[in-house]
């Protein structure tokens, strides 16, 4: 039983992993940025906002 649930899962994880991988292949293609954000533009967000201390560690 536990090996029909595991494979179950597994089955799972790699339809998620696959439709993770060609939404990011299709965010390329279109010339979209893939991936974290860099510290500055983050810091420049929320200091636009308002809510971002001015020191920076």
């Amino acid at each position: 039983m536990f090996r029909i649930v595991s494979a179950l899962a597994e089955i799972g994880r790699d339809l998620i992993a696959e439709r993770t991988e060609s939404a990011l292949d299709a965010k390329r293609r279109r010339g979209e940025r893939v991936g974290a954000q860099s510290r500055n533009t983050l810091l420049s967000k929320f200091s636009a906002q308002g809510t971002c201390s001015t020191t920076a560690t």
